[in-house]
């Protein structure tokens, strides 16, 4: 049974039948539920689910957090990859790169920092926004706590799917060329150094 009980409790997306629902009765702190899906022929489908906390940015120190787009950075996600790892957690890290960003901020100069805060905020509106941190300039990543690789599929094909429609800059429809990256730990990462510095080569 999930969370010892014998059915779907009635804010659950397995009986509501969305994608994702915020729920506050797995514990004192307000969580989020992601259900991912995904079908396949061969093997029938699947379907993941993840739990995470709300974060509260407020209580981060101010050298975790990108002060631009308001989100985690690379030093947080070093951070909780650290804990994890310790902890003897496994999941997924996966990246991805605007290959284009300096293309565009060449031709948008003023909107520079507005095209990334709309991918931020598309993301959040989404209901990933607790699980991204800003990695570099031009690019972001998701820590995926006990996922396996069908529930890495499931999710980069969600994310993949943000990135399929053009965003608008000043009235004009711009595409994003985007690059993925995904790094298992602690198979193909056993440290978070390793991880940072991996991530750093792949993209």
């Amino acid at each position: 049974s999930l969370m010892g009980l014998d059915a779907p409790c009635i804010d659950c997306p397995l009986r509501k039948g969305t994608l994702k629902r915020s729920i506050p009765a797995i514990g004192p702190n307000e969580q989020t539920m992601t259900l991912l899906t995904s079908k396949k022929s061969k093997t029938g489908n699947t379907a993941t689910i993840l739990i995470e906390g709300e974060q509260r940015f407020a209580s981060y120190s101010s050298n975790l957090m990108d002060k631009t787009l308001n989100v985690l950075n690379v030093k947080a996600l070093s951070n909780e990859l650290n804990r994890e790892i310790r902890s003897r957690g496994h999941g997924i890290v996966l990246s991805f790169r605007i290959e284009n960003l300096a293309e565009l901020k060449t031709r948008y100069k003023d909107e520079s920092d507005s095209i990334l805060q709309n991918i931020v905020t598309m993301i959040q509106g989404e209901g990933y926004g607790n699980l991204l941190y800003r990695y570099s300039s031009n690019s972001f990543s998701f820590l995926l706590k006990s996922v396996n690789k069908m529930g890495l599929i499931a999710f980069a094909e969600e994310i993949a799917s943000l990135f399929a429609s053009p965003i608008q800059i000043n009235g004009d429809s711009t595409s994003l060329r985007v690059a993925y990256s995904a790094i298992a730990y602690p198979n193909e990462a056993s440290t978070n150094f390793e991880m940072i510095s991996l991530i750093e080569s792949e993209l």
